[in-house]
C-alpha cells in the first residue's frame, strides 16, 4: 500500500502567522500555491491556510471597506483565517488513510509532521498528479499502489 512520504511535497513554503495578507495573497498567485502551512516566531506548526480562505478574506473585507476607499488587504488579519482544526499525518500515512481524512473534513491538504517537524505536505494535487502519471493506481476502495 502506498505512503504519503512516495508522492508528497517535499519543498514546503510556510507563512508566519504575522506574515502581512497581501503578502501572502502574491505568493498564492506568483507560486501557483493553494496551501501554506502557517507557523508561529518559533517555527512550530499552527494552521493552514487555503487560496480559498484567502478569497473568503477579501470577500468579507471588501464588503465592509469598498465605501471608505480603503485596502481591504491591508485590513486583514492573517491568524483569523489560520484553519483552527489542524489535521496532519506522518510521512508512513498509507494514502488511503489520508484521502479518507480529507474526504471527512472537507479538507485538500494535509501537513506531513515528523518527529513535531513539517516535512512536507500532502494535496489532493499530488494525488491527482499521480494517479494522472500512473504512478499510483487505485487498486480497490481501501488501497492505492505505488507503481514503478
Amino acid at each position: 500500500m502506498a505512503s504519503t512520504s512516495e508522492i508528497m511535497t517535499n519543498r514546503v513554503l510556510t507563512a508566519n502567522v504575522k506574515a502581512p495578507f497581501e503578502k501572502l495573497m502574491q505568493v498564492f498567485v506568483d507560486l501557483d500555491l493553494h496551501h501554506i502551512p502557517i507557523t508561529n516566531n518559533g517555527g512550530e506548526l499552527q494552521g493552514m491556510v487555503s487560496s480559498t480562505d484567502a478569497l473568503q478574506a477579501l470577500h468579507d473585507m471588501e464588503y465592509v471597506l469598498r465605501r471608505n476607499g480603503v485596502s481591504a488587504e491591508s485590513n486583514i488579519d492573517l491568524k483569523d483565517y489560520v484553519s483552527k482544526e489542524l489535521i496532519s499525518i506522518t510521512p508512513s500515512t498509507n494514502i488511503s488513510s489520508a484521502v479518507k481524512l480529507m474526504v471527512k473534513h472537507g479538507i485538500h491538504a494535509l501537513p506531513v509532521i515528523e518527529d513535531g517537524e513539517l516535512i512536507g505536505i500532502l494535496s489532493s494535487k499530488d494525488i491527482l498528479r499521480a494517479v494522472a502519471s500512473g504512478k499510483l493506481k487505485i487498486a480497490s476502495p481501501d488501497e492505492y499502489i505505488i507503481m514503478y
